[in-house]
């Protein structure tokens, strides 16, 4: 975690472009819901564009699963010219309070906003999904269940990047339902529970990288792509 800061100096601090959305008008408008503000949100986000950080020379197409207000667009549009990003949320109360401010506040013909049951209907190839703090709330039963939603597209060449919190034993704390079904407070799981389901699909999976959340915690963050 202590390198990560060289690699903020030297690359993800630059802004080449102003945002889509000012971090004046996000901020007031909700955009970052319970996310600090400048710089600690851009810090997030570049730990999830890491694993992808030699495609910003030439531009890439994103999937965000769990876009919330579309944070992670907002900051792909201050330091990249080219790239195709789709948002996506739950069809349900939070998830359509999150894509209406999106789109109240993102109209510009590289972003897409939309939701998650629809993933399929996006048939082309993506470099990339991310997963920012999605599998940190879900069952294992869930994870597992997403894993198989999006298993064709990274079969298909895209690089799932996810965070989830590791731990030795896999664990709910406050278990009781809140935005949707399936959603709990914080769930922990463990690297045996991902190895399995990699390889009982033929996937491969890397850890990244590890930074510290709101609240102390520490997402772990991971790859997983198809084997060659």
């Amino acid at each position: 975690m202590n390198s990560y800061r060289d690699r903020w100096e030297q690359f993800w601090c630059k802004e080449k472009f102003p945002p889509l959305v000012s971090y004046e008008e996000a901020s007031k408008s909700k955009m970052y819901g319970g996310t600090k503000i400048e710089p600690s949100a851009s810090i997030g986000m570049s730990y999830f564009l890491s694993p992808i950080q030699d495609l910003f020379d030439e531009g890439f197409s994103i999937i965000d699963y769990g876009c919330g207000a579309g944070i992670l667009s907002n900051f792909i549009s201050s330091r990249l010219k080219h790239f195709n990003y789709v948002g996506l949320e739950p069809n349900n109360q939070h998830g359509n309070e999150r894509l209406s401010i999106a789109k109240s506040l993102i109209n510009d013909s590289r972003i897409r906003f939309g939701y998650i049951d629809d993933i399929s209907d996006y048939e082309e190839n993506f470099d990339c999904i991310v997963m920012i703090s999605v599998f940190t709330h879900l069952t294992i039963e869930k994870i597992y269940s997403i894993l198989d939603d999006l298993r064709p597209k990274i079969k298909n060449g895209s690089k799932l990047i996810f965070s989830c919190f590791i731990s030795d034993r896999y664990e709910l704390l406050i278990p009781q339902p809140s935005i949707a079904k399936n959603f709990y407070g914080v769930s922990k799981i463990t690297i045996d529970q991902l190895n399995k389901y990699v390889d009982d699909n033929e996937l491969k999976i890397e850890k990244c990288d590890d930074f510290v959340a709101q609240g102390g915690y520490v997402h772990s963050i991971f790859k997983i792509e198809a084997k060659q």
